[in-house]
């Protein structure tokens, strides 16, 4: 996955608190709940992009597992989302084509508590709301996004 950068958007602050709103809601409510609480998998703290790397493999299996029941993948979001002291919602939205060529969308949601982040990550997530990245189709994304040591 690889991060988008939400100025170069266009998105206005009013559009952008909105389209934040509207996010939460959709987290609060729920979705398909293939994402699990992951923290408990977490050694310690992370960067945004190391954290990215743990969902990676769900959202590829997500992409597969919908393309082996006949969908064709055509893009999607991946949303660290700040709407708790106690934690994070994340939130990928998945576009596919039906064989009718109709479009399907497909999301996940779960949540991860904000000690997970380091500092710098948090600090970034704090002063933006919403980190987007952009979800690819599992055979194109073969970059890895761990911060080169």
């Amino acid at each position: 996955m690889k991060r988008v950068n939400r100025n170069e958007t266009g998105t206005s602050s009013k559009k952008g608190l909105d389209e934040i709103e509207e996010l939460l809601k959709e987290v609060v409510e729920g979705a398909m709940g293939i994402f699990t609480d992951i923290t408990k998998m977490f050694s310690g703290p992370m960067s945004l992009d190391e954290v990215v790397n743990h969902y990676q493999k769900a959202t590829d299996e997500i992409i597969i597992q919908s393309e082996d029941d006949g969908l064709r993948f055509a893009g999607g979001s991946f949303f660290f989302i700040d709407n708790s002291p106690q934690f994070l919602g994340v939130r990928s939205d998945f576009y596919f084509h039906d064989n009718l060529d109709q479009w399907v969308k497909k999301s996940a949601v779960s949540r991860i508590n904000p000690n997970c982040f380091t500092e710098d990550s948090m600090m970034i997530i704090k002063n933006e709301g919403v980190i987007e990245y952009e979800i690819e189709h599992p055979d194109i994304d073969i970059i890895d996004v761990t911060p080169n040591e």
